[in-house]
């Protein structure tokens, strides 16, 4: 008796469906074993998640107790959560992983709109390999478990429900969609300023197309305009109002704005940091780099894509695809260790507008939603992309402003392609087996890197739910924490300047002032005689200098090349108690002076 198996039944689909599933769920199990406890970093960035939500559930008010730059929602969420289960970097870590379970699900839902359950699958795995957990440079806490500013991770989720009602709404032309759209854009509006703009591009271009493709009434049109722009208003109206309760009018307002007030009032963006991250500090070096880049993958897969086509006979089919997978694969290993792995993100904004282009032609020509839902996640993707339109990158800010851009891609690459290929007779395999070599080459290279990383993060820094592995300077953060609980009283304060306010949390030592950090954005946003009165009107017992080389910020170093009155103030008013490895500020090597108010000149012991 012949069994004839049908895949396309409802059972091999449902099969397929858990066999994606636990593929998913085992690749996420070993890449949190790789990174387990070794997402943060031990001083930049994220002692800032980690002690603005304590002193929140401690009572302290943002933008009054705490200068804050960014918009209300994240830190009052995470505070929330400290407040149910106590202060702890593990209470983050599990919200943050059932954030990122949810966001995958909401992504999937969303990837299904504009390709297969196939390519969908791989651009998930893709996900989970290069973005949820890595580590790609020096730096950590560009991951989704602990990021440098949850702002980043809850706008990209909240971005991706956005789009998700956005496409519910094409689908069913239900105005609840749409108003629920609106609402959650209003959420990111409070979040990050970049993703609430390549939101509102997206909806945008939803709208258009809606108004172009379905034609409503004058009158159905101007509902659901209204409702989307009345459901936009709802949380940040609601955010100046709570803010209200404990603010003035005037601070709740700068807070409600966050990112968007200093965008426009003040001068970071000149900052070479940002520069450079935007790549318009070099752009014609940049743009060749694009350029030259896009051509080698240019040459891949549309000459995999050629012999797709021309090669139909099937006796043929499988050993191309065999040899061009030997071919890609071998090239890798011969430049394994010397190919610019960190440049191989820099076509994405390039081959977007190309991928915009074709699915907005096929859309004015078939009018099928799944090219208008790509045509919308695109501008989004495209958007994002802007911050670094000319040093597109996968790591560093990438894992989260190139993540969607990415993802468009491998679905371009796993399904819009090989669908074109077959139209025109070819033969789908061959190109599938290049997609797959080079995929798996730049996956395991990244992954690698992260390893790499990972493998250098041996000093146990913490205790209990904060315990987490650090590189070397666990150590001298140890030391100074150790010397801090035993020499300072409960009732003392603590400052860390110019970042470091770990330091803080793990010694569970308040900050008498509300200074969180003061690298170069911060005494540009907030102003340096602004920092220096806030310190003068409430002088902490205690400040740790901790060494810090601001270079990529166009500074080298807190006290001399910026910060220069504070710390002449500090040379005054406070004496050294104790030295932990070199003298910051001087060189290359790393330290933390501990200093006290009131003594002895500090001038002197830094010379």
């Amino acid at each position: 008796m012949k069994i004839v198996f049908d895949r396309d039944s409802p059972g091999a689909i449902r099969a397929a469906r858990i066999a994606g599933l636990v593929v998913l769920i085992g690749v996420a199990i070993a890449m949190l074993r790789m990174s387990w406890g070794k997402w943060p970093d031990v001083l930049v960035d994220f002692g800032r998640e980690l002690y603005v939500p304590w002193m929140l559930a401690e009572g302290k008010v943002l933008y009054r107790d705490l200068l804050y730059f960014r918009g209300p929602l994240s830190p009052y969420w995470n505070a929330l959560w400290f407040a149910l289960f106590g202060p702890g970097l593990y209470t983050l870590v599990w919200v943050n992983m059932t954030l990122l379970a949810t966001m995958m699900v909401v992504m999937y839902r969303v990837l299904r709109h504009v390709s297969s359950s196939f390519a969908s699958f791989v651009a998930c795995l893709v996900f989970i390999l290069l973005f949820a957990f890595s580590q790609h440079v020096g730096i950590a806490n560009y991951n989704y478990v602990c990021p440098y500013a949850h702002e980043a991770t809850h706008a990209m989720l909240l971005s991706w429900v956005a789009l998700a009602c956005l496409m519910k709404h094409m689908r069913s032309q239900r105005t609840t969609w749409l108003a629920l759209s609106g609402l959650v854009s209003g959420f990111v509006f409070l979040i990050k300023p970049e993703f609430f703009v390549a939101l509102m591009a997206a909806s945008a271009a939803a709208l258009g197309l809606w108004v172009w493709l379905v034609r409503p009434s004058i009158a159905l049109t101007a509902k659901s305009l209204s409702v989307f722009i009345a459901t936009l208003l709802i949380p940040p109206f609601s955010a100046f109002a709570l803010l209200s309760t404990k603010l003035s009018w005037t601070e709740a307002g700068v807070g409600t704005l966050g990112e968007w007030w200093y965008i426009l009032h003040s001068r970071v963006s000149e900052l070479s940091f940002f520069r450079v991250g935007m790549g318009i500090e070099n752009p014609f070096g940049n743009l060749k780099t694009l350029l030259i880049t896009a051509g080698v993958y240019a040459y891949i897969f549309v000459s995999s894509a050629a012999l797709a086509i021309v090669f139909r006979r099937k006796q043929s089919v499988f050993l191309i695809a065999f040899i061009e997978t030997v071919v890609v694969l071998g090239l890798a290993g011969l430049f394994w260790k010397n190919l610019l792995w960190y440049e191989i993100g820099r076509p994405l904004p390039l081959f977007l507008m190309i991928l915009g282009g074709w699915n907005f032609v096929l859309l004015i020509r078939q009018r099928e939603k799944k090219h208008q839902a790509a045509v919308i996640l695109i501008i989004f993707s495209w958007v994002l992309l802007v911050k670094m339109l000319l040093n597109t990158r996968l790591y560093h800010y990438g894992f989260v402003l190139a993540m969607p851009a990415t993802l468009v891609c491998v679905v371009a690459v796993f399904d819009w392609i090989p669908a074109a290929i077959k139209r025109k007779g070819g033969q789908q395999v061959i190109f599938y087996a290049t997609a797959f070599a080079l995929l798996s080459v730049i996956t395991i290279r990244y992954v690698d890197i992260s390893g790499m990383r990972y493998a250098l993060k041996s000093v146990a820094v913490g205790k209990g739910a904060d315990s987490f592995l650090s590189d070397r300077r666990g150590k001298f953060v140890n030391q100074a924490v150790e010397w801090l609980n035993r020499n300072v009283k409960t009732d003392e304060t603590l400052a860390v300047l110019p970042e470091g306010i770990m330091i803080n949390y793990l010694a569970r030592l308040r900050n008498s002032t509300p200074i969180i950090t003061a690298v170069p954005s911060d005494i540009l946003m907030f102003g340096e005689e602004r920092f220096l009165q806030l310190i003068k009107k409430a002088p902490p017992t205690y400040i740790a200098l901790v060494h810090r080389d601001d270079t990529e910020y166009g500074y080298r170093f807190f006290g001399l090349d910026y910060g220069q009155s504070i710390m002449h103030w500090l040379r005054e008013e406070y004496r050294p108690v104790q030295l932990i490895g070199a003298i910051p500020f001087q060189d290359k090597r790393f330290g933390i002076l501990i200093i006290k108010h009131k003594g002895y000149n500090v001038h002197e012991t830094l010379k």
